[in-house]
């Protein structure tokens, strides 16, 4: 689906938009997991124990439901 996307877009805008689509689409889940691991180092806790830090849990603890926030 990104590639579709990436690709219709490079037909209608310029190519820096198109390439940025992907890239930022992928850019959330992945810092999402790198924070909380990299918090976790500076914290001296262990780096792959579950935690409440990532984005998903935050917004449950908003009061956001489970399907809303996946």
């Amino acid at each position: 689906m990104l590639s579709a996307i990436a690709l219709a877009g490079s037909q209608k805008s310029p190519t820096m938009i198109a390439v940025a689509i992907p890239i930022v689409s992928l850019g959330l889940p992945i810092l999402d997991v790198r924070f909380p691991v990299i918090r976790r180092f500076l914290g001296g806790q262990k780096l792959f124990t579950a935690d409440r830090g990532t984005i998903h849990h935050k917004l449950m603890s908003r009061g956001v439901s489970h399907k809303q926030a996946v």
